[in-house]
């Protein structure tokens, strides 16, 4: 059975304001790009997702209901549904630089998919199987409640 816990709604003016925001259609998404040491795959993240964030943190689970308002958090969600992979085309590290700052853009237009606060782009680029970053979308409604440096680690 699902639970509820405490209502979305933030008290602070500037958690008011971001969820203002939100409902206006002004997305209010963090976005951090992380340059990974070496490769690392969809499956591989994919398990570090389920592992790291949501069985040792369940409310990772969590999202804003769209009609109530409220922190809602699964029992069981599928990490899969947490990760998106992309391969992104350029020619030499300095193309990879342009090319993953244009596509961070284009994300920061676009809502999170729908009953997630949070999700992780695993980049990769054609023709380099040495090169992989991740970009974390994270909702504002997460970053407020939880330590985001906790997030990261």
């Amino acid at each position: 059975m699902a639970r509820r816990s405490q209502a979305a709604t933030r008290n602070s003016a500037g958690g008011q304001a971001l969820e203002r925001w939100q409902r206006s259609g002004k997305h209010t998404t963090i976005h951090i790009v992380m340059e990974l040491a070496g490769p690392i795959t969809v499956a591989q993240l994919t398990a570090a997702v389920e592992s790291k964030l949501l069985v040792r943190f369940p409310r990772f689970r969590g999202h804003v209901t769209a009609n109530e308002r409220h922190w809602h958090v699964p029992d069981k969600v599928d990490p899969s549904a947490y990760v998106v992979p992309v391969e992104l085309n350029a020619n030499t590290v300095d193309d990879e630089a342009a090319v993953l700052r244009e596509y961070v853009q284009l994300q920061m237009a676009l809502p999170l998919p729908p009953q997630r606060s949070w999700n992780v782009h695993l980049v990769t680029f054609a023709g380099r199987p040495d090169r992989s970053c991740v970009l974390w979308r994270i909702s504002h409604t997460v970053a407020d409640g939880v330590v985001l440096a906790q997030i990261m680690s």
